[in-house]
């Protein structure tokens, strides 16, 4: 429970407009979750944050999905679709 909690707290920081705060509450957790699944749920969300705010996640939601696709998982394959959709510009 910890670790979503941290990452949520980094979402959160994101949306507050605290970047760093935001990359290293987020990234910690994913860094250290032993379960792909749940790393997958979150590492297209970071990626979305960074390109709302004008980076690069581009390289984060390319890893993710291939890893996605690997795993052959519906609940997985139609929450990365969501969350890519978000990426894309306007």
């Amino acid at each position: 429970m910890r670790p979503t909690l941290t990452a949520t707290r980094g979402f959160v920081a994101f949306r507050a407009g605290r970047i760093e705060d935001g990359r290293s509450l987020t990234g910690k957790p994913l860094r250290a979750c032993p379960q792909l699944k749940r790393r997958l749920r979150a590492e297209p969300m970071l990626a979305s944050e960074e390109a709302r705010i004008g980076a690069s996640g581009g390289e984060i939601i390319a890893a993710a999905l291939e890893a996605i696709a690997r795993l052959n998982d519906s609940h997985l394959k139609m929450w990365a679709r969501y969350v890519v959709a978000r990426t894309r510009p306007s």
